[in-house]
């Protein structure tokens, strides 16, 4: 099911672009916040649930994204998590010194992110599904994150389809 998801992701992300000519000032326009390095505290007890390595700032060394919830889901004999009402989540990309905190805050309910290669570079894409819907696109830029806001819906999810969680 959740293949079907990111190929459907991946149809609305790439789907949805403006004509070549007009990308470069339309992204510029849409980017509402800029993410600088700060040094994050990562909460205690959290637990650690993505640790992959990949080159998002297009340096060419590659760069640690790291995805921590508190606090921890309780997994049962059959790897399935149990969530308490509330955690919160830290998403952060490390560059040798320097770490982002592209997502700090409360979720009720998950949050997942891919990585896509769009015009030769890496983009972090971000979905939180929980009593509302959003969706990120953080793409790193000389010395920061941009942060474009793809989708806020701030209404009550009735149903959701099953996941892995």
């Amino acid at each position: 099911m959740k293949k079907y998801f990111l190929i459907g992701l991946t149809v609305f992300i790439f789907g949805c672009e403006p004509d070549e000519q007009k990308v470069e000032s339309e992204e510029i326009e849409s980017f509402e916040t800029r993410i600088v390095s700060e040094e994050v505290e990562i909460l205690e007890g959290a637990y650690l649930a993505e640790d992959i390595e990949v080159d998002v700032t297009g340096d060419g060394e590659e760069d640690k994204i790291l995805l921590y919830i508190s606090p921890p889901p309780i997994f049962d004999d059959n790897g399935n998590a149990a969530w308490d009402d509330t955690h919160i989540w830290q998403l952060l990309v490390k560059d040798e010194e320097e770490s982002y905190a592209l997502f700090n805050g409360d979720v009720r309910g998950t949050l997942d992110f891919w990585i896509i290669e769009k015009e030769n570079r890496n983009e972090i894409i971000l979905l939180s599904d929980g009593q509302s819907l959003m969706m990120y696109r953080y793409k790193f830029d000389k010395d920061g994150f941009d942060k474009e806001e793809i989708l806020l819906e701030d209404s009550n999810i009735v149903k959701r389809s099953l996941s892995e969680w």
